[in-house]
């Protein structure tokens, strides 16, 4: 099913297809020009598929997502980014989309298992991000031997030696562990 896209001459399906209306146009010497109804072929801006939509001889670059909400579920609410639930940017079925802040954004990425931070299981010196090696105050997943390390190292004048801190750290990590 496609809907139009508001305040262009485009329509967009609930399947993320994007496409131009016939329409009659004016050429710069005068006289009219028919376009035929046409597919946009999605190019890549950023982490997500676009398509160009021309206006009064202006192109004006849309996200495909924010055209399949826009014309199936409402504007777009301040504040609000177009949602992939499965964290696919080529998959911009209706069923996949939902309008939602930067957090629940977020959310999603942990919950999908593709956020960075969630899917590391160790630090960089090779200790196990778990409990009770985790900094409780931290909001990332941060390694507390390695935290304690290096405090004590830049207390002892010696924060850039990481060989010392290496030492502390795996000492620190043998005794919680």
């Amino acid at each position: 099913m496609f809907l139009q896209v508001s305040e262009f001459d485009y329509e967009v399906s609930d399947s993320g297809i994007v496409r131009s209306l016939p329409r009659v146009v004016m050429r710069s010497n005068g006289k009219p020009h028919t376009v035929v109804q046409k597919e946009l072929r999605p190019r890549w801006r950023g982490r997500h598929l676009s398509v160009g939509l021309r206006r009064d001889k202006i192109e004006h670059c849309r996200y495909i997502h924010h055209l399949v909400l826009e014309a199936f579920v409402c504007p777009r609410p301040e504040g609000m980014y177009g949602l992939h639930l499965d964290d696919d940017p080529t998959n911009n079925d209706l069923s996949n989309l939902r309008w939602g802040t930067a957090s629940e954004n977020m959310h999603d990425r942990v919950r999908n298992g593709i956020h960075h931070q969630a899917s590391k299981t160790h630090c960089v010196r090779g200790h196990l991000l778990a409990d009770p090696n985790l900094c409780p105050w931290w909001k990332i997943r941060t390694c507390w031997t390695c935290n304690k390390a290096k405090q004590v190292a830049r207390y002892h004048g010696r924060g850039d030696d990481e060989v010392y801190i290496q030492q502390l750290a795996d000492e620190r990590y043998a005794v919680i562990m």
